[in-house]
């Protein structure tokens, strides 16, 4: 996570468990998330941002597990 410190984020909508795990993530390690993305479509969206390289994201393959 320091690696990534001041990076933009997907995460999920406020409130789903996406946006809590980056929120969270984040702060353990010192950091403010920036935001550049919301969505709870991780199947579609937000594979493709980390696929071209957008944006990094934490919890994507657990969030499209438990969307099915």
């Amino acid at each position: 996570m320091a690696a990534l410190a001041g990076d933009p984020w997907i995460a999920g909508r406020e409130g789903s468990f996406c946006h809590l795990v980056v929120i969270h993530s984040t702060h353990a390690a010192g950091d403010e998330p920036r935001l550049a993305h919301i969505t709870n479509d991780f199947e579609r969206v937000a594979y493709a941002l980390v696929q071209a390289g957008a944006r990094p994201a934490v919890a994507a393959m657990l969030a499209a597990l438990t969307e099915r």
